[in-house]
Formats: structure tokens, C-alpha cells, sequence
């Protein structure tokens, strides 16, 4: 199954990403031009952070974040204070290919890693609202906006702005303005 998550890794880099947990592996695919895309082809190591939809959307515009430190074995791995879980992931593998689709060729790196540490930080209880899964989606065409057309990404946007502005809070709709509303 693919779940939304952040990670982080490097010198304090976070990055949404989709994530395929398969029995006790999880795999990452990731494109090159990205600092996690550099990070994870040297570190051996990553944290997975299971958070809340709108840390995962608020990640794609830039690294800050409220982030403390896993030391391990005297290598600090950066993670968000405020996820609710977090893992510590061993990189077993990394293979790099080459893709294309209709926007041209670029690097995919395929990790793939096993969870050695995880904690829980924080055991959310709030409710689902229909804004969270709005950022989340705006985040992804954010993180597009260089391969979709403007028009194409105008109506979308146009269209989850609606969805957040009727049912989110005055930080999804600072958000979804931040990410190109």
C-alpha cells in the first residue's frame, strides 16, 4: 500500500513523498534534481514521518520546520517534532534508472529500506476534514507545476481552493494561497 508521508534526511530536508510499505520493506521512488534525491544517495539511513496532512502539504514548499534530532550511533537524523510517529529506515537498497514519459527523460532512484526504530510523538484524536485531503492535493500539483499546463492547474487548484475555503481553517487556506491560489 502507497501512503502519503514526510521524510526527512541530510542536514535537516524534508520532503513529501508517497511511500510503498510492502511486508517489512518500505520502497521510495524518487527523481533527480531533488536534495533528498542527493541526501539519500549517500546517507544509509532516512526517517519516515507519518504526520498530519497539512505538515505533508506545508513540507512541499520548503525545508523549515520545527525539527529535532535521533542520534544514531552519533549521526544525527533529523525528523518534525510535530509527526505523530516517526521510523528510523536503513537504506538496504538503491538502484537508479533512467525514465521518460511524454515531459522528457530524467533519473528515478528506487530505495529501498527496512525500519529499524520507530516511535510514537504524538496520538492524534482530531477528526478527518475534507481540507486536509484539499492541501494534500494542492501540494501534488505544486510539486507538477513545472509538467501540467497553467490552465490545467488554475482549474484544480481553482477547484480544492473552493473545497478548503468552505470546510478549512484560516492555516489551510494561508497554505493553500501559499501553494499557488
Amino acid at each position: 500500500m502507497k501512503y502519503e508521508v514526510v521524510i526527512t534526511s541530510g542536514n535537516s530536508n524534508q520532503a513529501p513523498i508517497g511511500a510503498f510499505f510492502k511486508g517489512d520493506f518500505v520502497t521510495l521512488h524518487l527523481y533527480g534534481g531533488s536534495h533528498t534525491f542527493e541526501n539519500l544517495q549517500k546517507d544509509e539511513f532516512y526517517i519516515l514521518n507519518t504526520c498530519s496532512p497539512y505538515l505533508i502539504a506545508k513540507s512541499v514548499l520548503d525545508d523549515a520546520g520545527d525539527y529535532e534530532y535521533l542520534d544514531n550511533d552519533g549521526t544525527k537524523i533529523p525528523y518534525l517534532r510535530d509527526s505523530y510517529k516517526i521510523e528510523l529506515i536503513e537504506i538496504k537498497n538503491r538502484k537508479i534508472v533512467e525514465t521518460k514519459n511524454e515531459f522528457g527523460s530524467s533519473k528515478l532512484m528506487i530505495v529501498e529500506g527496512k525500519p529499524i526504530f520507530e516511535k510514537i510523538l504524538n496520538c492524534n484524536t482530531s477528526a478527518y476534514n475534507r481540507a486536509d485531503g484539499a492541501v494534500v492535493e494542492m501540494a501534488v500539483l505544486y510539486s507538477r507545476k513545472n509538467m501540467i499546463s497553467k490552465e490545467e492547474m488554475n482549474d484544480e487548484m481553482t477547484r480544492l481552493m473552493k473545497i478548503i475555503k468552505k470546510v478549512g481553517s484560516k492555516n489551510h487556506i494561508e497554505l493553500a494561497k501559499k501553494l499557488g491560489v
